[in-house]
């Protein structure tokens, strides 16, 4: 019989910390793609974003205004700050306790896509 060893779980916050980097990556690198090519165009997309007041979101918000997409930022402010998203991106203060809020939101924003990045975790822990 083979000497199986059981597959070592990944912590949650080193899961957490390899999908913000893998999410940051795909940001850049996209937004990178996109500007090498100059034959290629993008559909303009309205993007909903959950956590845009963060590192990683208003980063990414930044890009999609860039790649001329319309951005909706949804955030409740208690780990980012409401100077880190873009003047040109709208925003809508989350208050995800109250039935309905993000719903709501969501519906007034029709999106055609959502990206979460919404997380009470600070950049350094």
């Amino acid at each position: 019989m083979p000497n199986i060893r059981p597959r070592r779980q990944a912590s949650p916050d080193s899961r957490f910390s390899a999908a913000l980097v893998l999410t940051a990556w795909a940001a850049f690198s996209f937004s990178t793609f996109a500007k090498r090519e100059k034959n290629y165009t993008l559909a303009r997309m309205n993007v909903f974003v959950t956590g845009g007041a963060g590192y990683i979101g208003s980063v990414c918000t930044e890009e999609l205004l860039n790649a001329g997409h319309e951005v909706t930022v949804y955030d409740n402010l208690s780990e980012g700050h409401r100077s880190a998203v873009d003047l040109h991106a709208k925003f809508i203060h989350a208050k995800p306790e109250e039935e309905g809020n993000i719903l709501a939101a969501v519906k007034s924003a029709k999106p055609d896509a959502i990206l979460h990045f919404a997380a009470f975790a600070l950049v350094g822990e």
